[in-house]
């Protein structure tokens, strides 16, 4: 029989909402039940389901900013701002981690979940390099 992600997810969650099992343990026991079973393959899915689980019962819209260089003060509000608009349902945050890679030259990418907003002058040289061949 095989277990679907999000059955692992719901069974995790409800297992540290009930307080049967702590975070850091419940990730140990999840960790090892995964090996037992030969999951260890399907781990990204989880995750990803897991990720989504999260969200949706804190709230909160976790998403990763990556750019050329550090970002100012103002250029991070704007990135907010700007993602807000766009992962955000109403009555939902968005929580951004800013991080920097020199390879995306200039622009900016916003991942969260299975999605991706890639704004970058590297994707934009890919697409051209790719239309000329």
């Amino acid at each position: 029989m095989r277990i679907a992600e999000a059955q692992l997810v719901r069974a995790a969650g409800e297992l540290q909402k009930e307080g049967v099992i702590a975070g850091t343990d419940l990730a140990r026991a999840f960790a090892c039940f995964l090996h037992q079973k030969r999951l260890s393959r399907r781990a990204g899915k989880i995750l990803r389901a897991l990720d989504q689980y999260v969200e949706k019962e804190s709230g909160v819209v976790a998403a990763t900013a990556t750019s050329a260089r550090a970002l100012s003060d103002s250029e991070r509000q704007r990135v907010v701002a700007t993602a807000a608009e766009l992962l955000g349902n109403p009555g939902r945050q968005v929580a951004i981690e800013f991080c920097e890679d020199p390879g995306v030259i200039g622009g900016l990418r916003l991942e969260t979940g299975d999605t991706r907003y890639d704004a970058t002058v590297a994707r934009a040289i890919r697409e051209l390099r790719s239309s000329l061949i």
